[in-house]
């Protein structure tokens, strides 16, 4: 992408495409790099510096406190794929970030609007042991469930995520409700003596007050096949 250098102060250049890891809002990354993009009425636009924020929330962000992380300015032409430093972040918080840049002339853009992203689980956090059941062929697809109460005193539950990780496909229920039901075959195949991938869900707005059930319908998906390993490889 070809970025700003510009004869006129009151240019029209601002920030657009804000990505963490080349995706709009994540929910789940293992880790972080920013990207944007640059659109400007004025042609060869030249960033020759940026500043990142990142704070712990939409409202603290915009009101100018970046309470987690300032990259303060930092004279640079990239704008894709940047690593930030010394960035210390936890897995499940959502954190927002914003960025602005100058140009050529030394014209500083508006800040870009609010993005947000968070990360999941690394292997060092994971604690759950595999699940399992016994199953013959021809037999009904194994199904898990288990209940919990939210009832806590002075608690109050601002979000939940869900981490699913499976050898196969399967299904998340949560209350009765089937949560996300683009997702088929998911997650991907792997190497699964090496591997295996997971998936996250936000189910903040299905988790009420008092007694939840959660509930898992697995099936062998792409595991448990030899499809792809067979002869017909």
């Amino acid at each position: 992408i070809v970025l700003l250098s510009c004869n006129d102060n009151n240019m029209n250049t601002h920030i657009t495409s804000v990505l963490c890891r080349n995706i709009e809002n994540p929910v789940c990354m293992d880790r972080v790099t920013f990207s944007w993009k640059i659109e400007s009425d004025v042609q060869k636009v030249i960033q020759t510096a940026w500043e990142r924020e990142v704070a712990s929330s939409k409202e603290a962000l915009e009101k100018g406190k970046a309470d987690i992380w300032s990259s303060g300015i930092k004279e640079s032409q990239e704008q894709l794929n940047i690593v930030p430093d010394d960035l210390k972040l936890n897995y499940g918080n959502i954190y927002w970030w914003r960025v602005r840049i100058w140009d050529g002339k030394k014209n500083m853009t508006p800040w870009s609007k609010s993005a947000y992203f968070s990360l999941g689980p690394q292997k060092k956090d994971w604690k759950a042991q595999w699940i399992t059941a016994e199953w013959d062929e021809k037999m009904p697809m194994p199904y898990f469930r288990k209940t919990f109460n939210t009832n806590y005193e002075g608690g109050q539950i601002e979000r939940a995520v869900a981490y699913l990780s499976g050898l196969g496909c399967s299904d998340l229920f949560i209350n009765n409700m089937r949560i996300d039901s683009t997702r088929i075959l998911d997650p991907a195949q792997t190497n699964y003596e090496q591997y295996a991938l997971y998936i996250a869900f936000d189910v903040t707005q299905h988790i009420k007050k008092g007694d939840n059930c959660i509930g898992i319908m697995i099936g062998n998906g792409w595991y448990n096949q030899d499809i792809v390993w067979g002869k017909g490889f």
